[in-house]
């Protein structure tokens, strides 16, 4: 007579087994889907992301790190790279899609990202951001970091600032001559890929 722990030992590995054909199969539509987009918009696309990272803080961050889905283009000078990005933190998998533009310029290190409730409780206990005294709403949406605050205040000038107002929904790094786009945790989707890479351009011509 089977017991009752083998059988739900068994259902286990059986669900564990179909979560990971379904992993698996999700990744293989989205390769094949990627390809034809590369296709479409005249990128060139690797399934194996082989290429180095600058030190920039997303690519510092958790461990398991790995790159894959590379598109590449050249474009007005400068060249891009569209990846997706994982990273784990304990046993979470942080998954995102990631345009990254080499420039012909040097750019302070800064990041920039949307600040939430909590990033205000660290300004309490000192963690303070650059904030711009004629800009309180922009100051009061991002969370805007770097170390030459002196540089970073004469990059974000009113053009950039206002333009990141009205178009940023994700996170921008920066560092030397590399800065990246990202939207934390997500994906984006292969039909909405190119739509994201246009709004990415009009964030880094703020800054070539």
């Amino acid at each position: 007579m089977i017991s009752l722990e083998y059988i739900v030992v068994l259902a286990t590995a059986i669900f564990f087994i179909c979560v990971l054909l379904y992993l698996a199969l999700c990744e293989r539509k989205r390769k094949k889907e990627l390809k034809k987009v590369s296709f479409e918009t005249g990128f060139t696309y690797s399934p194996a992301a082989d290429i180095e990272l600058p030190d920039l803080e997303l690519f510092r961050k958790g461990h398991a790190r790995s790159k894959s889905n590379l598109l590449t283009t050249s474009e007005s000078g400068i060249t891009w790279s569209i990846f997706d990005y994982h990273y784990s933190v304990g046993r979470r998998t942080r998954k995102q899609t990631v345009v990254m533009a080499q420039l012909d310029r040097e750019l302070p290190e800064f990041s920039l990202s949307q600040e939430y409730f909590y990033h205000r409780i660290g300004e309490i206990m000192g963690f303070k951001d650059i904030d711009f005294e004629e800009y309180p709403e922009f100051s009061q949406k991002y969370r805007l970091k770097g170390k030459d605050e002196n540089r970073i205040r004469q990059l974000f000038t009113p053009r950039v600032i206002l333009t990141i107002s009205q178009q940023m929904e994700g996170h921008v790094e920066a560092k030397g001559n590399f800065i990246i786009v990202y939207t934390p945790d997500k994906r984006v989707k292969a039909a909405d890929l190119y739509e994201f890479f246009q709004k990415t351009i009009i964030i880094v011509n703020l800054f070539k």
